[in-house]
C-alpha cells in the first residue's frame, strides 16, 4: 500500500499514476478487437506490401506510394513494423501500442509540465 506521506510528497506523481492506470482500465477493452472495417483492410489485412513487412523493397515503396490516396510514408513504414513485429494480429497494430503507451506519455508530460 502506498503512504499517505508519499502521496503528500509527491502529488503530481500519484496524479500520473492514477491517470495512466485509469487509462489503462478504460482502453483494456480495446485488446479483443479485430481489424476496423474502415480503413484497416485498405491500410493493412488486403495491402500486399504492407503484408511483406519491412524489407528494402517495401521501405522503398512507403516513400514512393500514393496508395489510399494520401502520401505518408511515415504511416506505411509503422504499418510495415506492426506486420513484421506481430504479423496481422490486430492487437500489434500501431493503434493498439498507442493506445497502450498514450496514457504513459500523457502523464509524463503532465509531470514534467510547470
Amino acid at each position: 500500500m502506498v503512504s499517505l506521506d508519499l502521496l503528500r510528497v509527491r502529488p503530481r506523481l500519484a496524479a500520473a499514476v492514477a491517470l495512466t492506470l485509469l487509462t489503462l482500465a478504460v482502453h483494456s477493452r480495446t485488446l479483443a478487437n479485430g481489424f476496423v472495417d474502415y480503413d484497416d483492410r485498405t491500410y493493412v489485412v488486403d495491402n500486399e506490401a504492407v503484408r511483406r513487412g519491412l524489407a528494402p523493397k517495401t521501405v522503398a515503396w512507403a516513400f514512393k506510394t500514393t496508395n489510399a490516396a494520401n502520401w505518408h510514408p511515415l504511416t506505411w513504414l509503422s504499418h510495415l513494423a506492426d506486420v513484421s513485429l506481430y504479423g496481422l494480429d490486430p492487437r500489434g497494430t500501431t493503434r493498439r501500442a498507442s493506445r497502450s503507451t498514450s496514457p504513459s506519455r500523457c502523464s509524463s508530460s503532465r509531470v514534467s509540465s510547470g
